[in-house]
């Protein structure tokens, strides 16, 4: 469900952030890092650091302001 979403950011962000999609229920090597029971969990990192997290789905737009306003939030 959240896929397009996650491929339409990542393509208009290119250049700009790294956007990917994990699958944690097959690699679980991130379950102790990202515990989370839903099936969509969207991170935004900035300098490693976590600045900005919601269970549940996103449209682009929201991740697209996500991404831009995370310097400043880590700032």
């Amino acid at each position: 469900m959240v896929a397009p979403e996650v491929a339409r950011t990542a393509s208009e962000m290119a250049g700009k952030a790294v956007v990917l999609k994990k699958w944690i229920q097959k690699d679980t090597r991130n379950l102790r890092a990202f515990p989370y029971s839903r099936d969509s969990h969207i991170v935004v990192l900035f300098g490693g650091h976590v600045v900005m997290q919601q269970a549940g789905v996103a449209n682009h737009e929201q991740m697209e302001q996500w991404l831009r306003s995370a310097a400043t939030v880590s700032a």
